[in-house]
């Protein structure tokens, strides 16, 4: 008796194997067609003792090859739409990265640029402002330093100081306009 149920089972896959292929390769394509087959024709075997095969197997068959084709392309669009998630996420991640390198490039560029105009606008002070501006805030001498440097008093260094950042002021009040 099982051996005439393993012929019935080996007859019903050659068959049926050509018509239900294409029927799920017209589903899911042809490299899951052959899966979907496959665990179509293995759960039958492992339930033969429970399948009877007779005139409404073309149906039954048909549905499992139908139930697992659906399967598939729900774990399909599970997993792509899974990836579409992670790459949207990633692409806002770049976006945002790029975002914030322009802007530090804009940053160190403005400050590349604002920091020549100043370097050309201290150049242009008169010389004993230029001096004791420099010596004040570049070099980060005190006043009194600078006053026996120049030969001059605490008062006209910082006389010369203030002019010097009066001047730079304004020529930064103008960049701005």
């Amino acid at each position: 008796m099982q051996e005439n149920l393993d012929k019935n089972i080996e007859k019903l896959f050659k068959e049926t194997y050509p018509m239900l292929f294409c029927y799920a390769q017209k589903i899911v394509g042809y490299d899951d067609a052959e899966d979907v087959l496959e665990e179509v024709f293995l759960d039958i075997c492992k339930r033969k003792d429970f399948i009877e095969i007779g005139d409404k197997i073309n149906s039954f068959l048909f549905r499992a090859v139908y139930t697992r084709c659906i399967n598939i392309l729900h774990r399909r669009n599970s997993v792509h739409g899974y990836i579409k998630l992670i790459e949207e996420v990633h692409q806002r991640q770049l976006d945002m990265l790029e975002d914030d390198h322009n802007k530090i490039i804009i940053e160190k560029l403005e400050n590349n640029e604002l920091g020549y105009i100043l370097k050309k606008k201290i150049e242009e002070l008169p010389e004993k402002c230029r001096e004791s501006f420099k010596m004040s805030y570049i070099y980060n001498m005190r006043n009194e330093d600078i006053a026996d440097v120049l030969d001059v008093s605490i008062r006209t260094v910082e006389s010369h100081i203030y002019h010097a950042l009066k001047i730079l002021r304004n020529e930064l009040k103008q960049l701005k306009k």
